[in-house]
């Protein structure tokens, strides 16, 4: 646990907001000391007032003491709000930073650090970050602050007794710091156990039809069960040793108390100190006692606000993407693209590409089949940079990728998945994803090119209608097509298609086929095709097959050869073949 590393941290957040900080700080000085005033009063009241019984002394005397409670307890508001305020301040900031990050790490990176993981962050972590450094920031803070106030002042009226109480809190400090320790610990355990609860459940609505339609609900039910319970009883772990640590507190307290009263006395008795002292000293242990007893208490907050910065820690330790410094113009851009001797392989994978090498020219258009598992979909991830190889070369336009700024690199590559990112918000919006800046007109061109308008204009509100989360209200096509319509208005000079019509109906097919025709005109284009009927039109055939090239050249040189490309086409030939035959009439 490094302690002086996070409270390092949250000196300089509150710092960064010092006006609030340094106001929090003035009202937490000014309800001390009216607070410190008490035990004055208090003294006085028995000293003076009392033995004289005159009740307009003691009536002006008793409304003194309301003032000072009164004026006490606003400054102790206002400290509060501001505190809390401070506290919201910096999750906002923080949950900004967290978010920055993310965005500035690979798809790979953040593939590797587990989406739930991260959804988890957004969400119970940053829950119980703010909770806690809430408390931290309006209790045990300021809690530290009064105890130094009320300790100088109990010193003050009497040294000697000052020195009894504080070897008599010795045993408190000892149960804090045990209790610190353990608590830590827990709260580790209790935010990793959350962590996995909550990536088990994005990864179970992500699947949703597929455990319906394998009828699975009951096994994936226990087995949520199981990582539910799990989370239960680290959470109740650390709820009893967080409910019993006061109990401790209040104990150890106790018995300090009991033998400071008794001591006490024998001072009193010897004419150590005064009665009027002795009450004064009184009045600020039973003042201390109340920021005493919030500091201990808030400990656990305080070490669940430490396991928390530690599994943010995590996230900012995610390397960032490696920033480049050439520029490319995108309007200077040719789209000339040129693998040399790329070497890469996946963590705890038996896949690996050992030198490999292709060109593709300035507006060529260049298909790669083969096997599943072959690295095509890898080579298309090389050339935006989602994936760095191991070592090789990647050149765009004869200019190393890695030396370029990933903005302009990314703003000449256009690409179509096959499962299109359609964004909640209107058509309008998530056509103009790629392009804010285009105007109305620019969007209609575009959506009647990749046959967007056609049910564009069937829906009740047009380009304003709403899209909901994934574009879970439109077809995969409908999604492909909107996802091309994006190219057009992007205009980039390599176009990278994965599968782009695998998932699509005869009649989507042939409207996402004419679109991406019309989308490849004029540009560099890498098309993945596991539907070897649809890659007739390119330029060239590159057949992969565990992650090297086996074949190369055009749909009939490649099928006359009789290699891996024509068992290929002939095999997905006799299966379109079968399917045709078995379909019902």
């Amino acid at each position: 646990m490094n302690t002086s590393r996070h409270l390092g941290w949250l000196w300089r957040e509150l710092w960064s907001h010092r006006t609030a900080f340094a106001g929090a700080i003035f009202c937490t000085a000014v309800s001390a000391g009216l607070f410190l005033l008490i035990p004055v009063w208090a003294g006085h009241l028995v000293a003076v007032v009392f033995p004289g019984l005159d009740i307009a002394v003691l009536a002006r005397h008793l409304a003194l003491g309301l003032v000072l409670f009164t004026a006490g307890a606003l400054f102790s508001f206002g400290r509060t709000y501001l505190m809390i305020s401070l506290s919201q301040k910096i999750t906002s900031t923080t949950r900004i930073r967290l978010f920055r990050h993310i965005l500035g790490v690979s798809p790979r990176t953040a593939a590797d650090a587990g989406g739930g993981e991260l959804v988890s962050s957004f969400s119970n972590d940053l829950q119980v970050f703010q909770e806690a450094l809430t408390r931290v920031v309006s209790v045990f803070a300021p809690a530290l602050i009064l105890l130094v106030v009320f300790g100088a002042a109990m010193a003050w009226y009497t040294w000697p007794l000052f020195l009894c109480a504080m070897v008599l809190i010795s045993p408190l400090v000892l149960v804090t710091s045990y209790f610190g320790r353990k608590l830590h610990g827990v709260s580790h355990s209790t935010q990793e156990q959350l962590a996995t609860l909550v990536a088990e459940v994005t990864e179970m609505l992500g699947g949703l039809k597929e455990i319906k339609s394998c009828n699975r609900e009951s096994d994936v039910a226990v087995r949520f069960d199981a990582l539910n319970a799990e989370a239960l009883r680290v959470q109740l772990d650390y709820e009893k040793m967080d409910a019993f640590h006061p109990v401790a507190v209040t104990l150890a307290a106790g018995a300090g108390i009991t033998v400071l009263i008794f001591l006490s006395a024998l001072f009193l008795q010897q004419g150590i100190i005064t009665l009027e002292v002795l009450t004064s000293f009184m009045a600020c242990a039973a003042l201390a006692y109340s920021p005493a007893q919030e500091a201990s208490h808030s400990m656990g907050r305080l070490m669940q606000l430490f396991a928390v910065m530690d599994r943010f820690n995590r996230i900012h330790l995610l390397p960032p993407e490696k920033e480049g410094r050439k520029r490319l113009s995108p309007e200077l851009a040719r789209g000339e693209i040129e693998f040399d001797g790329i070497n890469f392989s996946y963590p705890g994978s038996n896949f690996s590409m050992r030198h490999f090498s292709m060109r593709i020219s300035a507006g060529e258009k260049v298909a790669l089949v083969g096997p599943s598992g072959g690295g095509k979909s890898t080579i298309l991830d090389f050339i935006p940079r989602f994936l760095v190889p191991d070592s090789g070369t990647l050149l765009v336009d004869g200019l190393d990728v890695s030396d370029l700024k990933l903005r302009d690199l990314r703003q000449v590559i256009g690409e179509v998945y096959q499962e299109p990112i359609i964004f909640a918000g209107t058509l309008l919006d998530n056509l103009r994803f790629g392009a804010p800046e285009a105007s109305l007109e620019e969007v209609r061109r575009a959506a009647e090119a990749a046959h967007v308008a056609e049910f564009a204009d069937k829906l009740l509100d047009g380009y304003l209608a709403r899209i909901e989360p994934r574009g879970a209200n439109l077809s995969v096509g409908q999604r492909q097509r909107i996802a091309i319509a994006r190219i057009f208005l992007r205009d980039p000079r390599i176009l990278l298609l994965d599968e782009p019509t695998s998932a699509l109906d005869a009649e989507s097919e042939r409207l996402v086929r004419e679109a991406l025709q019309r989308a490849w005109q004029g540009r560099t284009a890498l098309i993945v095709a596991h539907r070897l009927a649809t890659v007739h039109a390119v330029d060239r055939i590159v057949v992969i097959d565990a992650g090297r090239i086996v074949e190369e050249g055009s749909h009939r040189e490649l099928y006359q050869s009789g290699g891996l490309y024509y068992r290929l086409y002939r095999e997905q030939l006799c299966r379109e073949q079968e399917e045709t035959e078995l379909a019902p009439a």
